[in-house]
């Protein structure tokens, strides 16, 4: 019977394998990048310090099956089925206990998906959700709160439209998205603070050449100022607006997309780092494990070795 716990508690502090399943994309007209991920991971139990990660997209979650424990910086969540968690851009969060199998419905999708949707107007009462949070809030909607309940059936209906692919659901995920915003921000009101109300359609436009331009140009080098000239502002009434949109400043935008693409190539190449981190737009490769490290959390080595 010792011996059997031991083992037991040994697969417990091991982090298990997440498995990807129906993972599926809607790509933007633009530039063809995907502006949304969905996707439903599996975990087998473990246990594991917190190696919490960041990223430049926003991310929806449900917890289909299993029960754990989820750290968002200092705070705990003990999650059960049903529940629905929220993490902004650049939100440093890690699932760090897994009780029993765990079945995930993940939404991620960048900010542009929801700011760019090419009506005149554009209300960012849309990004409180992200962005415009009180003291109050909480990243879990409880799988026991009745106020849930409509946010849930609009996520299920959108993993739906994911996997029967009918005519136009990328509109009708959209608007199912932008939906389920507008119940958490009406139900959950002492959550957030007041938002500044719309933005015209001509600076979201200005703002989404800049996105375009970074994305063609991500390994090249790029200036704050450069960026604000292709945006026809002055530097810091860009900075302003990409951070008020964005959740992060463009520069730490840029870096994060550099790291995602460097970590990437970390595990499907044999590339030498100092190479990728060259590749990436890193001109040091003291910048290149300073800003990896503070990503996920782990130097370049370790997560090519899966450490």
């Amino acid at each position: 019977m010792q011996g059997e716990s031991f083992v037991a508690e040994k697969l417990m502090r091991m982090e298990a394998k997440c498995v990807i399943l129906q993972s599926n994309e809607i790509v933007s007209n633009y530039n063809d990048l995907p502006m949304l991920r969905a996707y439903h991971s599996m975990r087998e139990p473990f246990r594991r310090e917190n190696t919490e990660h960041r990223h430049t997209a926003f991310e929806v979650s449900i917890i289909a099956e299993g029960h754990g424990v989820y750290r968002v910086g200092e705070r705990r969540y003990d999650f059960a089925p049903g529940d629905v968690f929220l993490f902004s851009t650049n939100e440093a969060h890690c699932i760090t206990e897994v009780v029993d199998q765990l079945h995930v419905i993940n939404l991620q999708f960048e900010p542009r998906f929801i700011w760019m949707p090419g009506h005149d107007t554009f209300d960012l009462r849309y990004l409180d959700v992200f962005f415009h949070r009180s003291a109050q809030f909480q990243h879990q909607l409880r799988h026991d709160d009745p106020r849930a309940q409509q946010v849930r059936a609009l996520l299920t209906q959108i993993d739906q439209e994911f996997i029967e692919k009918r005519d136009f659901y990328d509109m009708m995920v959209k608007n199912m998205l932008l939906t389920a915003l507008v119940h958490i921000r009406r139900n959950y009101a002492q959550w957030f603070e007041h938002s500044p109300g719309v933005h015209k359609a001509q600076l979201v436009g200005q703002l989404g050449e800049v996105m375009r331009h970074i994305d063609e140009n991500l390994f090249s080098d790029l200036s704050l100022d450069g960026l604000a000239a292709t945006a026809h502002m002055s530097r810091s009434h860009f900075c302003a607006l990409f951070r008020e949109l964005n959740g992060l400043s463009a520069w730490e935008y840029i870096v994060s997309r550099r790291i995602s693409h460097a970590a990437q190539l970390l595990r499907t190449t044999t590339l030498p780092v100092t190479q990728i981190a060259t590749d990436c737009g890193f001109n040091t490769i003291a910048n290149f494990n300073y800003a990896f490290r503070r990503q996920t959390n782990k130097t370049p080595t370790q997560y090519r070795k899966g450490g």
